[in-house]
């Protein structure tokens, strides 16, 4: 397969490859496939150290960790992801796909911002034959994805998960981790927690009372220990 980054950069070596070219070599892997499967891409050209690229895709001044270099970084991915969909929609499970695009987290500059932003992240789900265009506002996290799945896949089967179905999912709240802290944030509010003590709280909406902060704290040490009494004593399987 020809490098098209032969064309589009001045690197040819880079350990963290390169976007096109992934998404093709993975559509040539499961194109073919006649049963249902599950498919985990890691795109990694829109992480430092960015590239330097060339047009059409250098539309602002080049840096290897600063915000130019990922606009343009992000310019070629979102093409490459382009790419991808237009050749993937010519297969015949196509229509029958939910594809996925999320993020492991926010650009490093940005983690430098407050606590939320610092897990500000998109989540996209596609599939324009099975899922109609719409907006969801809602705190959600990583560990919601797999309830999710497979209430997607209509699987009928235990299993042990500290996250909800975004389908069945009532309440806004997400649980997150900052190093060796712990944190949890609704749409009311946030807390972060060392396990021993308060490190930082914050209100979102408006008359949040102090009493919520106790409720959040409680929550989060609890499903702190859940996770790890499942961990110690090796009971994640039902």
């Amino acid at each position: 397969m020809p490098l098209l980054l032969d064309y589009f950069s001045e690197e040819k070596d880079r350990n963290l490859g390169w976007d096109y070219e992934t998404l093709i070599f993975s559509l040539e892997k499961i194109k073919n496939r006649k049963t249902p499967f599950l498919a985990f891409i890691s795109l990694s050209t829109d992480h430092t150290p960015f590239p330097k690229l060339n047009e059409p895709f250098n539309r602002f001044p080049h840096h290897a960790t600063e915000e130019g270099g990922y606009l343009n970084s992000l310019h070629y991915t979102d093409w490459a992801i382009g790419e991808f969909f237009s050749k993937a929609k010519e297969e015949p499970w196509f229509q029958k796909t939910i594809f996925v695009i999320t993020a492991d987290h926010v650009l490093a500059h940005y983690q430098k911002d407050g606590f939320l932003e610092r897990f500000r992240i998109p989540l996209i789900f596609y599939a324009p034959a099975l899922l109609k265009p719409k907006v969801i506002e809602t705190v959600s996290s990583h560990l919601d994805l797999m309830p999710t799945f497979i209430d997607f896949m209509g699987l009928d089967a235990e299993y042990t998960a500290l996250g909800t179905s975004l389908l069945r999912k009532q309440e806004s709240f997400a649980l997150v981790r900052e190093g060796s802290l712990v944190g949890i944030i609704t749409d009311r509010a946030y807390l972060k927690h060392s396990l021993m003590r308060r490190m930082e709280s914050g209100k979102i909406a408006d008359q949040v009372p102090d009493s919520y902060y106790d409720k959040l704290e409680a929550r989060l040490l609890a499903w702190d220990r859940v996770a790890y009494d499942l961990t110690r004593k090796n009971r994640w399987a039902p």
